[in-house]
């Protein structure tokens, strides 16, 4: 566990192995949240989605296995589903509106 001294203007300085495990640089902009007892830190993401990209393990390949399985269900004759709306369509469809 890490700890930070605030110093005498309310400062405190991140250890250097969270700025580097963190890619925090001098003028970077930190959120405060304050929930309890407890105020968190947290890196502001100008762009999230670019941040994000590459976090995911490249293996297993989720897009493989899905795949697979599709042409698996497609030997066998069986039908993909694409979404629970599209299991319930036929019915609302077919059912008829009291007159």
């Amino acid at each position: 566990m890490n700890s930070a001294k605030v110093l005498a203007k309310g400062q405190v300085v991140i250890p250097a192995a969270l700025r580097k495990k963190y890619d925090i640089h001098p003028g970077d902009v930190l959120k405060l949240f304050e929930y309890g007892d407890t105020i968190y830190i947290v890196p502001q993401n100008d762009d999230p989605i670019r941040k994000a990209r590459g976090s995911l393990p490249k293996s297993p390949s989720l897009t493989a296995e899905l795949l697979s399985d599709r042409k698996k269900d497609a030997a066998r004759g069986q039908r993909p589903i694409y979404s629970i709306a599209f299991l319930f369509w036929p019915y609302s469809r077919m059912r008829k509106e009291p007159t």
